[in-house]
């Protein structure tokens, strides 16, 4: 059985655990990924500013992780 820890918000930087770590993540557009590995996503810049494909025109900043919580395994 798993269960989540509370939301931790933040604010940006490098990934704050493992890369292989399971966790939740809510995004700016208000979006939930649940049970992802944490070194699959950007921590610092949405993925297509990184991509090389920002246009003023089409760019949404949903894509910034904006709080996670970690997934916990039960004994």
């Amino acid at each position: 059985m798993t269960q989540s820890t509370n939301w931790t918000i933040w604010h940006g930087g490098d990934c704050p655990m493992h890369k292989d770590a399971i966790i939740d993540i809510r995004m700016r557009n208000g979006k939930v990924l649940e049970n992802v590995t944490a070194g699959r996503y950007l921590w610092a810049r949405p993925r297509r500013e990184a991509d090389g494909n920002y246009s003023q025109r089409t760019f949404i900043n949903g894509g910034t992780i904006v709080a996670y919580r970690e997934i916990v395994e039960e004994a």
